[in-house]
Formats: C-alpha cells, structure tokens, sequence
C-alpha cells in the first residue's frame, strides 16, 4: 500500500493493482533476467532492487548483477538510475602483493551496488568497493577484492548524491575475495535507521557478520561510532567494596580497557606535570598490553561473528532514546574440513546516545544462535528466532537506580531480561517422509505467530502431503499446529540432494530432505482474522484464505473488541 494504492510485484514486473479491473492494471517491467524487490516508497516514488535470477548469474560482470531502480508511481515508468559514487577508497599495497600481483600494477575499480534503505532523511544505499586483480599464478582468473563501502543519500526525486561517506575496510583479516551479492532477506540488516528526538536520528551499517557496526549521522554521514568486534566484550565486576558491574572487551578491568583506547593527552591542559605524563604513559601502555594479550588468547581459540541484528526497539517508557539489539556467537575454531559450531550465542543491548557516545547497556546469554528472522517487536522488548526453531521473548534492560557506587548498584547487573525462552518439538507423527521448512517465511497478528513447520508424507502408497503451520503465542510462547492436507497425483519426487534415509529400502523406510521439497508455503499473511497461505510448487504458487476467529478470539478479547 502506498496511500490508497495498492501495487504487487511479481518476479520482473510492478503491477498497481488498485483497480479491481484488471484490464485497467498497469504494469512496469525489467528484463526477464531479473527478480524485482520492492524496499519501498517516498514522494510518489518506489524503489526496487532487482538481482539477476540466479541461473543467469554473471560472475564476471558483478555491476549488473544486482540494479537499484526507481518508479514513478503516477505514470508506472521506470526513472533514470541513481548515480553510483566514484571509487575513491585506496588499495592496499600489501593485499596487491599477497594475491600475486605486482605494487606497480594499477587494477580496475568498481562500486558494486549492495543494498538501499528508504528513511525520512531520505534513500540510503550501500555500495561496495572492490578492486579487479588477475592472479599470477593462474592468468585466466579475475578476482574481486573488497577494500571498503560507501553509504550515500539521495532525495527521492533526484539521482544525484545529497552526501557520500566511504569507508576503508578496517578488517583486512577478514576481506572478501571473489565478490557475491548479499541476499536481502539474510539474517543482518545491513542498513538500519535510528530515529532520534532532536535532529539526530542515526543510520547504522552492519556490511557483513565479521564487519564493525558503524553509525552515520542521517543528516550528512559523519561517522559518529563504531563498534568492532561485538563478541569480545563481556560482562566484569569491581569489588568488594565498589559493587560495580560493567560490559567491556574480554571482561578486562574496566579501567585498564578505557586506558588502553584513550588518548594520553585529553587536549584541554594547560600546563603538564612530566611526572604525571610519564604515569599516564606508563599505565596505557600496560593496558594495552593486557588487552593485546587477552585478544591473542581469544583468537587462538574462538572465531566470533555477528548472526542477526541491529535490530532498533523505543525505549519502554517512551521517553528515552531507542535501543539497538545485536546477536553474536563465539565457536571454537574448526580443525580442518570441520563445520564450525556455535560455543556460546549473545545478545547486545548499545544505547547509541548515552553521555555523547555508545555504551553496551545490556546482554545475555542464549542456548542457542539467534538466526534474527522472523522477529517482532512486542511492547516493552522483542521477540527473535533461535535456531532449530527455538524462540525467546527479550525485555528491554531497565537500569536500577541507586548509589553512584556501593551495595546500591549491586542489582544493576547488566543482564538482559528474558521473558520466556522456548524450544519447539516442531511436532510431525512418524512418517515416510519429512521435509524442512522456508525459515524466512512468517505472518503475524497482534500476539501470534505463524511460520510453516515441518513438511510430511504419512505413509510411502498415501497420496497426501501435510505442511504444518507452527503457531505461538508471543505473550507466553505457547504453541500449537495447524496441519493443511494438499492432495496430489503419482508419485512423489525424491530429492537428489540433501536427502537423508533410514533403512532404505525397506518396509521401515524414513527419507528426511533438508529444506522445503515438491511443495512448500511460500508466504503466510494476516489480515484481520483471515489467514493467507500462499502454497508453492516448482513455480506455480495458489492461495488459500482461512478463518482464524475462533484462534484470535481471546486477542480480541483482550482489546475490548
């Protein structure tokens, strides 16, 4: 909907849809190469991303492998582009050398489009900046190499930059090589808009799950923070007498930490004490020191990344400034030709304006990884999605009040509050087969869930596939399925890949596909008391509507309605 409007986007087409003729529908459409996304709206103008369909990925043309677009929803004609920004992050000489090429050379240059945001400041976008070597040691391979990004905002209406902010890859640890397009619907919003109360609302950029969450003034791109590394920073305590809890790096004292990243000098002195100086000299140093050691002995262990977020909820009051939610995992390293698992799965809480600059005001601990989609935020915190199906409900962290330092702050412990954390049998009987389901998939009410579960054939002979909707109680967590029966005629297809079996062969037979198979719901939406699932296969879709009053009853009964 954009006013009284209604638009559909259909593989490469934008269709208005607002006149129930539809011989009256307008329509406007891209290459048949492309899948249309809609982001979003501004001034009676749309903005859609279109990705190459993945059979007609072209690797060694990355630029057109993913397009902005923009629409002008009056006349349903397609605008002219935004102009991309120049390269203008320099290499790194070193990183030529070590994929064999020379210093001397001079590679090519391209910003790659990556991702777009539509804010009240106006259309933000993401673009990468990568170079184009030839290695040495086998000429006939063209790599892309990431050196940074750059974040620019356009006026709705206009193509050119209102302001550009490009920033040089400071993890050159983990730099991509052999660049691929980020899927829009992965777990971490690479772009987030924060609003403010004066004139300070934020964009926050998150590239990639090794990447540091960097914020950007709305109002012209200046770089206000940056957090890097997210699943260093842990919780520590100062006490006996001082009773004081506190979130940083390694859960080195608090301190030492704050030492070692300060300047010496904090510019205002007028005269320096050369004793005092040397003091100061002297403590930095050994706090860097003692940080330097505690990271080295984290990294020859742990590997970290960031697995969803930032995710922005107001503040429970109403009165604060909102606050910015990132999931992470820490995990041993893998010995060779081993899959990584998660050790340990975090959540933090950053309060971006607290006393002029970030602070991690929160976090917990998680059984499990948080995947972030499906999410909902729920008055007074949110719920995210674990792994394995797993759900929990998170508060916002509400700090106690009391003495500067002593018992007071005692309770203050910095722990996020969990309301209620769930894992879900996702329930199927014993049957032939069993399928996985789409985990980006989801409909809400105003207290439910519903996402597809598991996927199954009773028996080998029966001639009904059974795809269960998993529906939970966002206020408690509570569940029950739904089961939809789809009939269907000969012989159900195995699935080449990604199939496990038991017995196979015999009377015992069980076969489980990883991931949706022959038929799957594609998309599930709430409307009033009418549920919408749409039911996939191959490549035709059908929607089913159903009646869900007597399940939302007791939601509206609670409303007063």
């Amino acid at each position: 909907m954009v006013g009284d409007r209604r638009y559909r986007v259909d593989a490469n087409t934008a269709t208005d849809v607002t006149d129930p003729d539809t011989s009256k529908h307008r329509r406007a459409s891209v290459s048949e190469d492309y899948e249309l996304r809609w982001v979003g709206a501004a001034e009676g103008v749309a903005f859609l991303v279109a990705d190459r369909v993945r059979e007609k990925y072209d690797p060694d043309k990355p630029g057109t492998n993913r397009r902005f677009h923009r629409l002008d929803l009056g006349l349903m004609k397609w605008l002219d582009p935004f102009e991309l920004p120049e390269p203008s992050i320099d290499r790194y000489r070193k990183n030529v050398i070590h994929f064999g090429g020379s210093a001397a050379q001079k590679p090519r240059r391209h910003v790659l489009a990556d991702h777009l945001l539509v804010t009240p400041r106006g259309i933000v976008v993401l673009c990468e900046e990568t170079i184009e070597q030839q290695n040495t040691f086998a000429s006939d391979i063209v790599q892309y190499v990431s050196v940074g990004y750059h974040v620019s905002c356009y006026a709705p209406k206009s193509t050119r930059v209102k302001w550009n902010r490009p920033v040089r890859d400071g993890n050159r640890g983990h730099r991509v090589v052999g660049y691929s397009m980020r899927r829009y619907d992965d777990s971490i919003q690479r772009l987030t808009y924060v609003p403010g109360s004066h004139d300070d609302d934020l964009i926050l950029v998150c590239r990639g799950e090794r990447d540091a969450v960097t914020c950007l003034a709305a109002a012209n791109g200046k770089v206000c923070w940056r957090i890097p590394a997210i699943w260093e920073y842990e919780r520590g305590f100062i006490g006996p007498s001082t009773f004081l809890h506190y979130i940083e790096r390694f859960g080195l004292d608090f301190m030492a930490a704050q030492a070692a990243k300060s300047p010496v000098l904090r510019g205002n002195e007028e005269e320096i004490d050369r004793k005092e100086l040397a003091e100061a000299i002297r403590w930095k140093m050994a706090s860097r020191r003692k940080l330097t050691a505690a990271r080295k002995a984290f990294y020859a262990r742990y590997q970290g990344r960031i697995t969803a977020g930032p995710i922005v909820v107001p503040d429970a009051d109403g009165f604060g400034n909102p606050r910015i939610y990132v999931a992470a995992t820490r995990s041993l390293k893998p010995e060779p030709g081993c899959v990584e698992q998660p050790e340990h799965a975090f959540v933090y809480e950053i309060e971006p304006h607290r006393w002029g600059g970030p602070e991690i005001t929160g976090m917990t601990r998680l059984p499990r990884a948080v995947i972030g989609r499906p999410y909902r935020k729920v008055p007074g915190g949110f719920v995210l999605s674990c792994s394995q199906g797993c759900m929990v409900r998170l508060r916002t962290y509400e700090p106690v009040f009391g003495a500067i330092m002593g018992p007071g702050r005692a309770a203050d412990d910095l722990i996020l509050q969990i309301d209620w954390y769930r894992e879900y049998l996702m329930r199927s009987p014993s049957a032939w087969f069993r399928a996985d389901p789409p985990t980006n998939v989801a409909g809400f009410s105003k207290a439910r869930l519903f996402r597809p579960s598991r996927a199954y054939v009773r028996g080998k002979e029966d001639k009904v596939y059974d795809l269960q909707i998993n529906v939970v109680d966002l206020r408690t967590g509570l569940d029950r399925d739904l089961t939809l029966s789809v009939p269907f005629e000969g012989k159900l297809p195995i699935p080449e890949t990604g199939l496990g079996s038991f017995n196979r062969g015999d009377p015992t037979e069980r076969l489980y596909a990883s991931g949706p198979h022959a038929v799957w719901i594609d998309h599930l939406g709430v409307d009033g008391d009418r549920l919408t699932a749409v039911v996939a296969h191959g490549s035709q879709c059908t929607a089913l509507t159903f009646d869900l009053s007597a399940i939302l009853a007791d939601e509206q009964a609670s409303r007063g309605e």
